[in-house]
């Protein structure tokens, strides 16, 4: 059975959160390159879907852009902390209660795979993206190591399972259905950084929810699947998702 983001993120958000507080710049590499294809201005207002506990927030450092974090789970909802530049919403990611093009951009963190319909989702953001609105995606590519590490590896070793519907050619038939224009399709390969590999372990088993899994087995299943570097005090897991841009026409 497939379980959907917010079944599985309202059980698990927690420890995903917890993994992100103590070890805030492990990603920065990957949030860097949404930044990168974003591409945000000043004055803009961007989406964040699903937000998780709003993390976005951070890279968009003093500039002058409003960020609505729309997250479907109390659990991450709970962490997210408003401020005058970012709005926090607890709505379904096909309904989000923002009126008809009220947004300049769309953001998507490796979220869709736990989404049933997407077809729906991306119907609702292009009703709220402005024309010429950008739809920015990050998610795991069908047949890459990263779906085998989390849906063979984090499958095994997750009490909850992991079930992905990653990128593939259905995907972006679900965008072009809904009538975006895919501009920019491409897969990014970069690390999340650690200051050793114990840290590495640690981030991994809380993220995923690694409660089936020892320390080793964690490491062993890194090893396996995605690897990693050691070098100059510094563990750099390696890493990639698949980057589509896409434009409200």
């Amino acid at each position: 059975m497939f379980d959907t983001y917010t079944d599985i993120f309202n059980k698990r958000g927690v420890a995903y959160h917890e993994a992100m507080q103590r070890y805030p710049n492990a990603r920065d590499e990957e949030f860097g390159a949404m930044l990168d294809l974003l591409k945000p201005e000043a004055g803009d207002t961007v989406a964040d879907m699903p937000s998780g506990g709003g993390y976005m927030r951070r890279y968009f450092g003093s500039k002058d852009i409003k960020l609505i974090a729309i997250e479907t789970t109390q659990a991450f909802y709970d962490q997210c902390v408003e401020d005058e530049q970012t709005q926090c919403l607890l709505r379904n990611l096909d309904d989000t209660g923002l009126e008809t093009a009220s947004v300049d951009a769309v953001v998507s963190m490796a979220g869709l795979h736990h989404v049933e319909d997407r077809l729906t989702v991306f119907e609702e953001i292009y009703r709220i993206l402005k024309p010429g609105g950008r739809l920015c995606i990050a998610d795991v590519e069908k047949g890459s190591e990263i779906d085998g590490f989390l849906d063979t590896f984090v499958n095994q070793h997750n009490s909850l399972g992991h079930e992905g519907r990653f990128i593939e050619d259905d995907f972006r038939q679900d965008l072009q259905s809904a009538d975006f224009d895919i501009t920019f399709d491409n897969t990014l390969q970069y690390a999340w950084k650690f200051k050793n590999a114990d840290q590495m372990v640690e981030y991994c088993t809380l993220m995923f929810g690694l409660d089936e899994a020892s320390p080793k087995q964690v490491f062993d299943g890194i090893s396996s699947w995605q690897g990693y570097t050691i070098y100059n005090g510094s563990c750099d897991m390696h890493w990639k998702l698949r980057f589509l841009k896409c434009i409200k026409k």
